[in-house]
């Protein structure tokens, strides 16, 4: 049940906003319906690019990606990804990801007191981000540069197997792990940097892509399309 109530009882919501439709989204409708309160979903899921929806969540989705009032999509590639689900007469919105421009500004005014060149990559140390990849590639690269370093911010199911991995690749002394950390820790790691890097195997709209770019930094990424 709905808690948010005004003094006359009746539900103080105005809109539903969830996010993806598996299932927050699917979650959102059923109280939409039930309160008759207008609902819009904003999608970020990869899923659709990855086909990994099972029979049943195909079934759920399309039901509820045409009963919803607005459906938004973070990118052009993943609306056109999730066409498949929707009737012909709805349409999708491509509304992009936001970047904090307060906290994610050019600081002309800082001093690095690195003499090495650092790569920073940050995301959620999964499978689908593809830091396997940039390990392998950093050691192809630079292995015999010792001024050259890579950061890595995030933490996830992959981590221990990506240490382990940096050991075997012998250049777990120009790599470091920095676990998980805060926006505020990212903009810092950002402001050190002197390249972001993240090879993600699926991207929908990467925000650590954009909060390296508003900084001011060059940025490498993969094709994900």
């Amino acid at each position: 049940e709905l808690y948010t109530k005004n003094i006359y009882g009746k539900i103080d919501i105005d809109v539903i906003h969830a996010h993806s439709f598996v299932w927050g989204g699917c979650a959102g409708l059923k109280i939409s319906e039930k309160y008759n309160i207008p609902i819009m979903v904003t999608e970020h899921y990869t899923g659709y690019s990855r086909e990994i929806f099972s029979e049943s969540e195909k079934y759920i989705l399309k039901s509820s990606i045409n009963r919803v009032d607005k459906v938004v999509a973070v990118s052009s590639g993943l609306k056109r990804d999730m066409l498949k689900y929707v009737d012909s007469n709805k349409e999708i919105e491509v509304i992009p990801n936001m970047v904090d421009s307060e906290l994610f500004k050019p600081k002309f005014n800082i001093k690095n007191e690195d003499s090495d060149f650092i790569f920073l990559s940050v995301g959620y140390l999964m499978y689908k981000k593809g830091f396997d990849i940039l390990l392998r590639a950093f050691k192809k690269a630079y292995f015999y540069d010792k001024n050259v370093k890579l950061v890595i911010g995030g933490d996830g199911e992959e981590s221990n197997n990506l240490k382990s991995m940096a050991k075997e690749l012998e250049i777990e002394d120009k790599v470091q792990f920095l676990g998980a950390i805060s926006r505020e820790r990212v903009a810092k790691e950002m402001e050190r940097c002197n390249c972001f890097v993240l090879p993600s195997r699926f991207e929908t709209f990467g925000v650590v892509y954009i909060e390296a770019l508003a900084m001011g930094k060059p940025v490498i990424g993969t094709d994900t399309d």
